[in-house]
């Protein structure tokens, strides 16, 4: 009788199913295979001015702004130099090395520029980051064709996220027959066959130690049992390696890179081999790699809530952090606070990859020092124009990086004077343009310093922001209600205008000069009720202005305007304004034809809502029943009885 067969031993199988599979292709945050990278720019500031300038790799150079560093490139570090620490100490640590100043914006200028003869005055100039703003829209152009099924988020102006996981799925089934054949039939708690012994090639990546090996070991190939898990971040190894070299061959510059299975390990690997390399957290890697970190240095683990666990723990070592329970950090934290933690010292990250290319907001703002402080509406108007400039520019470059036509909606002031400070929100009106936003910014200005009552209360000017917020995308020939009510009132014959008459009462502020035009598209009563100063009569004193102006040597004299007259009893207008006959204000001859566009658009907008109030229906009286309406309950009068919480709209 023959002896029975042993039965054949089941073949080793993966960690991972076919359900993790599918979550490869999603991209979740939940796939155990998932990879992230986080490629940094190495020096990203000096990079593009030594590409500008043409300056040799191996010279020393920093960027500065104003008197401090802001970048230094690696040959300057081998010297001692580091960033924010000043450009004479910079000078005694490596007397060799090449200073530049970023470029700047100046009173009056139209486009930002360099003036590497010499040193910005930082009185007279404001800095402007918009060159490097442009060199990192060429890097995400390099990004998007390179891996463009990959999930972009820009973190910065010199460092970004890529979620790899689906192109590495397309790259994981289509390389590994024993996943292609089953892997429609495969069901989905099913484990993966492992991927066997093999050879991978990790492109020249650093892999990170694990406990026991040395630091420098697996650099290229490492020939072992692997999991899928190991696989997947090999691949996810090539892609940033092409990636890398794509914008060094493009672009010419070098940047660094951090593959994980997450933000946070993607971060710290590519800060963990600078400059020019790229290195691989694997998973049996990860706390070692944690524990020679200050728990401090992790992403969203510094400011205030690091400083609360420092004092709570008397250590910023992670090692000291770990033999904390989830109970003991929730008797100092909250609770989904200490649940973040308590995941996050242990490599666990599950913030997605969001692709935030576009822009949100944008601001443009100027701290003056003395002895160059504005002190007259007409120097904050000069620096009013630089900041639209600025930030229009801004704009334009995005529009033609995007080819998608993005507009903001709400537009925000900001003025420290000397004591008080004001601020100021509007929606942009008028219209997307340029103008535009010039006429909204100047119209907060001018309700800023309206409201700050004359000179006294805000002068001189220490620091002025500009913000727009609220982007949205605009379609080509698109437009809004505004509009279109522009355009029926310019078909229109406008309404007649009387002289102005003398009795009409004067702004504080400068009226519109022939040298600078000062439009809005709000009516006058419309700006009242943003500033809400009162109105300038008979029986409301105007704050006088001072009798005499005395520019600092290092400004030029302003041009003289009605807020400096030396009359300042007057409140006569000046002749050139016209009163409307139908609100009774004066209005400067270049604001009258929309002035006049306001008006018919106002009665366009009324006689449309008279017609929609005429085509209502008119709801019931209270003392009446409604018809077909039964099971009601009645109180006295005849009223419906109301539900608890219900209200009664009274018409």
């Amino acid at each position: 009788m023959a002896e029975p067969t042993a039965p054949s031993p089941t073949p080793p199988s993966s960690r991972f199913t076919y359900r993790h599979l599918t979550q490869l292709s999603k991209s979740s945050v939940d796939c155990p295979l998932r990879v992230v990278a986080h490629v940094d720019l190495d020096a990203f500031y000096a990079q593009c001015e030594m590409k500008r300038l043409g300056v040799p790799r191996e010279e020393p150079l920093a960027v500065q702004q104003w008197a401090n560093l802001i970048a230094v490139n690696y040959p300057a570090r081998e010297k001692g130099v580091t960033r924010h620490i000043t450009a004479v100490e910079a000078k005694k640590l490596c007397p060799e090395i090449r200073l530049v100043h970023v470029a700047v914006w100046t009173p009056g200028s139209t486009e930002w520029r360099y003036n590497d003869s010499s040193l910005p005055s930082m009185s007279l100039s404001k800095s402007s980051l918009d060159p490097y703003r442009a060199e990192s829209k060429k890097i995400l152009t390099v990004f998007r064709s390179t891996c463009p099924d990959a999930i972009l988020e820009k973190a910065g102006i010199d460092e970004n996220f890529l979620d790899l996981s689906k192109p590495i799925y397309e790259q994981l089934v289509a390389e590994n027959e024993e996943l292609r054949e089953q892997i429609v039939g495969g069901k989905g708690s099913e484990l993966l066959p492992l991927p066997g012994k093999r050879r991978l090639d990790w492109y020249g990546s650093h892999l990170v130690a694990t406990e026991g090996e040395d630091a420098e070991t697996g650099v290229e190939e490492v020939e072992e049992v692997l999991d899928w898990d190991d696989v997947v971040l090999a691949i996810g190894a090539g892609m940033v390696k092409r990636l890398r070299d794509a914008v060094w061959e493009e672009l010419g510059y070098t940047c660094s890179g951090g593959i994980a299975s997450n933000k946070m390990l993607a971060k710290l690997g590519s800060a963990f081999k600078k400059p020019s390399q790229q290195s691989v957290v694997r998973a049996r890697a990860v706390q070692p790699f944690l524990n020679r970190h200050k728990y401090t240095k992790i992403r969203n683990l510094g400011g205030k809530l690091g400083t609360q666990i420092v004092d709570h723990v008397g250590s910023q070592l992670l090692p000291d952090l770990l033999p904390l329970t989830l109970p003991d950090l929730t008797s100092f934290l909250p609770d989904d606070t200490a649940t973040w933690v308590y995941n996050t010292i242990r490599g666990h990250d599950r913030t997605p990859v969001t692709p935030r290319t576009a822009t949100k907001s944008m601001l443009s703002a100027k701290s003056f020092r003395p002895p160059s402080l504005p002190s007259t509406p007409q120097h904050a108007f000069q620096w009013l124009h630089v900041f639209i400039a600025d930030i229009w520019a801004r704009i334009e470059d995005e529009e033609a990086f995007t080819q998608v036509v993005r507009r903001p909606r709400v537009m925000t002031l900001a003025f420290l004077g000397r004591g008080a400070q004001r601020s100021r929100q509007m929606p942009i009106v008028g219209g997307e343009g340029r103008d535009a936003l010039r006429r909204t910014a100047e119209t907060l200005l001018r309700a800023v310093l309206e409201e700050g009552g004359g000179r006294m209360g805000l002068w001189p000017c220490m620091r002025m922001t500009l913000d727009v917020s609220g982007f949205e995308d605009r379609e080509t020939g698109s437009g809004n209600i505004g509009d279109f009510f522009t355009r029926k009132a310019a078909s229109l014959p406008p309404p007649p205008l009387l002289p102005a008459s003398t009795s009409a009462s004067a702004s504080i502020l400068p009226t519109p000069s022939s040298s600078e035009e000062v439009e809005t598209d709000l009516h006058p009563s419309k700006r009242q009720r943003i500033t809400s100063p009162p109105a300038a009569d008979s029986s409301t004193p105007v704050i006088p202005p001072s009798t005499s102006t005395s520019p600092s040597p290092a400004q030029p004299a302003p041009p003289q305007s009605p807020l400096t007259n030396s009359n300042p009893s007057t409140t006569t207008p000046p002749p050139s304004l016209l009163l409307c006959n139908l609100c009774n204000l004066p209005i400067p001859p270049h604001e009258l034809p929309e002035h006049q566009d306001w008006h018919v658009a106002k009665d366009l907008e009324k006689a449309w809502w008279e017609e929609e109030r005429r085509q209502t229906p008119q709801p019931a009286q209270p003392g009446q029943a409604a018809a077909g309406k039964k099971g009601k309950k009645k109180v006295a009068g005849g009223r419906e009885k109301r539900e608890k919480g219900q209200t009664v709209l009274r018409f």
